[in-house]
């Protein structure tokens, strides 16, 4: 074997290398694009659940704003029964102020009377606010000691 065979030699060999080499290379960077696919193809599916919950937590916050708005009117309401409570004994219906102790002293049993009603209706307000069903009374007339608590027609 001459010189310039064995250089036809060591340079087929050499081609045959690179091209082996060139293959292998391109298998690699194709078995990487199709992981890096299939990584592409998780990451769409995570952002559209990551989406979903999303917009799920902006709806559970409208309703949670919707329920807090309808719970502060509630409160609002039975802050005005309070005070609507608090003034019964210093304020007559008319508007003027008014001793409740000289009139319980110069009338006591009529004073008893309104007292005790009051108080059954007071009692029942409690219950009501406690979660008791309406009873079929006050399904058509509300408890004058807490309107808010009973439906009005």
């Amino acid at each position: 074997m001459g010189i310039f065979q064995m250089i036809r030699v060591v340079a087929l060999l050499a081609i045959v290398g690179i091209i082996a080499g060139g293959i292998w290379y391109v298998t690699g960077l194709r078995a990487d694009l199709a992981v890096s696919e299939e990584n592409s193809k998780k990451l769409i599916d995570a952002v559209a659940d990551q989406q979903a919950v999303i917009e799920q937590i902006q709806a559970d916050q409208k309703q949670i704003q919707a329920i807090n708005a309808k719970l502060a009117d509630t409160v609002a309401k039975q802050m005005q029964d309070v005070n609507s409570l608090r003034n019964r004994f210093s304020t007559s219906a008319n508007g003027e102020e008014r001793d409740i102790g000289k009139i319980a002293i110069a009338k006591p049993v009529v004073i008893e009377k309104v007292i005790n009603k009051a108080s059954v209706k007071a009692i029942r307000c409690l219950e009501l606010a406690s979660g008791s069903p309406l009873t079929k009374d006050e399904l058509n007339e509300p408890n004058s000691e807490c309107p808010s608590l009973t439906p009005t027609n």
